[in-house]
């Protein structure tokens, strides 16, 4: 994935296509609106099938954590 400072990810990469395609089903309000952009949330109030695609697109790489303290242990674990 290639980010920009401050600007999540590129208009040509091909995480972009994928993370606009998985928002469209997302549950979550806020996670429909930012993960276009490359950013995600991850926590226990959300859907499990939203935590999971979370997850699933942490772990392919399509999300990074931009600060590796703000992480739950269990997301980075698996």
């Amino acid at each position: 994935m290639t980010l920009r400072r401050g600007r999540g990810v590129q208009e040509s990469s091909a995480s972009r296509e994928v993370l606009q395609t998985e928002a469209e089903g997302c549950l979550d309000g806020a996670l429909k609106d930012l993960l276009p952009f490359g950013f995600a949330v991850h926590h226990a109030g959300m859907a499990r099938t939203d935590r999971a695609l979370v997850e699933d697109l942490f772990a392919d790489g399509h999300v990074q954590a931009r600060r590796p303290r703000c992480l739950l242990i269990g997301l980075v674990l698996g």
